[in-house]
């Protein structure tokens, strides 16, 4: 069995980034802007400082600061969960949190908002369009102009770096679902902070008085990828334990949406690293090793095969291939996304299936027309120019909004 393998050896030394949240205590222009406002905060297990301390335990312990409410988005706001979050009251603190993830409640409303000057919001997201970190914002955004409340944002990195975009933007007709929520490209390289910007040029808030605060990092360029940063990995969701799994998520975590189990389990060490099922024989994952080798020298596979912990296969041996080698800034994710789905359709053609149309894997691919063109063998590279093409809207806005060189 081979290691895997994460080649970094390359990579600059680059000084050490500080996040929006470090400012908090040092940034006095800041401090004067938030003193004597109530403050509401969205907040999740990432929302760490340098010194691994807790945004909302920042903002408790600091009595120059007004506390009152808390919202959570996806995965909790102290310990990581999994399905919906409940409403409840932080154990440390004593203030009540309310979920932006459940099924009555995305975003909060005039109720909640009620008295509030500001909220302030700390997310660690990802950098794919998917990802829910940055819906929850946008609603929350959203929320807070309608009802005349400041938005506060406290940067951070993206941990795939700001530079590569790619996929499609989203096509019109799928714009509306949780995953979905954004016209952008599926790799969209922007910041929360930058996403935020993003979203406001497509709004009109003109009768709102409210007002959009960026905080930005110091030492961050968009060429880092996350090790570059050189902050410790803490973990925004279950299922990306590591960066490495936040990686192989950028990349294959589409396959999520067909007849697969992609490793999510009790640990989630292997999520988004392993791709098989139980359905797919261990000759089988031999051919497929074999045949997904043969894309990119930068992504390596061999065959594997685990008990199925978590999903739909949950309790069964499933046979496939992990990740065994990967260099991250080498690979174009999209492009070893649309030939890993050709090998895994070619292969196993009929038994190979996505969910039904215009439900998860048309949302994850941003574009009807993908699954099909595969199917029908279209060029990859014809593919790839379309979708290029597409990008161009996301381009120009980074070109006059980017926050960061």
């Amino acid at each position: 069995m081979k290691f895997l393998t994460i080649l970094f050896l390359t990579l600059p030394l680059y000084a050490q980034v500080i996040l929006g949240i470090d400012k908090l205590t040092s940034d006095q222009t800041l401090r004067k802007y938030l003193q004597n406002k109530t403050i509401a905060a969205l907040a999740h297990p990432a929302s760490l400082n340098s010194k691994g301390e807790h945004l909302v335990d920042i903002l408790y312990k600091d009595r120059s600061f007004k506390l009152k409410v808390l919202f959570t988005p996806e995965h909790g706001l102290r310990k990581l969960q999994d399905d919906w979050i409940e409403d409840g009251v932080d154990s440390i603190t004593g203030i009540p949190y309310y979920s932006l993830y459940k099924s009555d409640r995305r975003s909060p409303n005039a109720q909640l908002l009620k008295n509030i000057d500001v909220i302030i919001i700390d997310l660690q997201d990802v950098g794919m369009r998917f990802y829910t970190f940055n819906t929850t914002m946008a609603l929350t955004l959203k929320a807070a102009f309608e009802n005349n409340v400041d938005v506060l944002i406290l940067d951070r990195p993206n941990p795939l770096g700001g530079l590569a975009v790619e996929g499609f933007n989203l096509d019109k007709s799928l714009l509306g679902h949780f995953i979905s929520f954004f016209e952008i490209p599926t790799r969209h390289s922007l910041t929360i902070a930058e996403m935020a910007l993003y979203y406001l040029q497509t709004q009109n808030f003109s009768n709102s008085t409210s007002k959009l605060h960026l905080v930005k990092m110091q030492n961050w360029n968009r060429n880092m990828i996350w090790e570059e940063t050189q902050i410790p990995w803490n973990t925004p969701s279950p299922a990306l334990v590591t960066p490495m799994n936040a990686y192989m998520y950028s990349i294959l975590g589409s396959l999520e949406s067909f007849n697969l189990s992609v490793g999510r389990g009790i640990d989630n060490h292997d999520a988004f690293l392993v791709y098989g099922a139980p359905w797919i024989t261990l000759e089988e994952s031999h051919l497929l090793s074999q045949n997904l080798n043969l894309i990119s020298p930068h992504i390596q596979f061999t065959p594997y095969y685990w008990f199925v912990t978590r999903g739909p296969y949950k309790g069964e041996k499933a046979h496939g291939v992990k990740v065994s080698h990967l260099d991250f800034k080498m690979v174009n994710g999209f492009k070893i996304l649309i030939e890993v789905i050709s090998k895994f359709e070619i292969l196993f053609q009929e038994r190979f299936k996505a969910t039904e149309k215009n439900s998860w894997t048309d949302r994850y691919l941003g574009n009807k027309n993908i699954w099909d063109w595969i199917q029908e063998g279209k060029d990859f590279n014809e593919i790839l120019t379309l979708s290029y093409q597409s990008q161009k809207k996301l381009k120009n806005f980074k070109k006059d909004f980017a926050l960061y060189p």
